[in-house]
């Protein structure tokens, strides 16, 4: 999970010019030319804002099941007591009544998460990560909005490790306006910290019955995405090399707006 957003950072110190030079790089795998990754035809609009495509209850729904996903992760887990939020997740909607979803869970992302959902399961689960990048207000349809580079690595995981080349599968890109810290005392309950979660902890907008959100979580996107097929990750043929080889983009520019070093 936390090794699909990893950095890089290369330093030289010249102690004679008293510069320090350094390069910064966030690796994501890329497919091949010609085999980029490409919305899914499925439905007309496959880059959508939340709020245009959930009700503000179902919103809520969302902030709730990340939050509570956060407590039982981070406070209760592994990393008792380091409450953060993991930058990508599983999201399940139980079945509708009629469009509305009547519950929602969050599960940690990981191949034996996915192998465990059921076959029905897996047609509903949206995939989330935590995206940095901003939705502009003045955007309504965010049709043309930029994703976080996040996506490319996550993309990449689902068709490399999960098998779902050549699948149409949905993504929400989570835009909270921010995060709070969670209080990871061990004497707190799960349940204790789950009850101080109020309407603005996540900032989901407007209240129940609202047709507007006024900037919460439903600025966040879902995004319907053709996986690509894993050898369209493989820049080099089998009969040139018996290995794979691939390539990773993600070196930062320079203030020339070029690849290298800044200082």
């Amino acid at each position: 999970n936390v090794s699909l957003v990893s950095s890089t950072c290369l330093t030289y110190c010249d102690l004679k010019s008293n510069m320090t030079v350094y390069w910064f790089a966030f690796p994501a795998l890329a497919p091949r030319t010609g085999c980029g990754i490409a919305y899914s035809t499925v439905n007309h609009n496959p880059q959508r804002k939340l709020i245009n495509d959930w009700n503000p209850r179902e919103c809520k729904l969302l902030a709730k099941s990340i939050h509570k996903f956060r407590v039982l992760r981070e406070c209760h887990g592994t990393n008792k007591g380091n409450c953060w939020c993991p930058p990508f997740f599983i999201l399940v909607p139980s079945a509708t009544d009629g469009e509305v979803k009547k519950s929602m869970k969050c599960l940690p992302f990981s191949e034996a998460t996915y192998n465990s959902l059921s076959r029905l399961e897996k047609e509903n689960m949206i995939f989330g990560f935590v995206d940095p990048n901003p939705t502009p207000e003045n955007d309504d349809e965010a049709t043309t909005t930029a994703l976080g580079w996040t996506l490319r690595n996550l993309v990449a995981y689902l068709s490399l490790r999960l098998k779902l080349g050549g699948k149409d599968v949905t993504f929400l890109s989570y835009r909270p306006p921010f995060l709070r810290r969670i209080d990871g005392s061990e004497t707190a309950t799960v349940n204790e910290i789950s009850e101080n979660f109020t309407n603005d902890f996540e900032d989901v907008g407007d209240e129940y019955g609202s047709d507007d959100d006024d900037g919460g979580i439903g600025q966040s996107l879902l995004v319907d995405i053709k996986i690509p097929l894993a050898e369209d990750y493989q820049w080099s043929s089998p009969s040139v090399s018996p290995t794979n080889c691939y390539k990773c983009v993600g070196w930062e520019l320079n203030k020339n707006n070029k690849p290298g070093p800044r200082s």
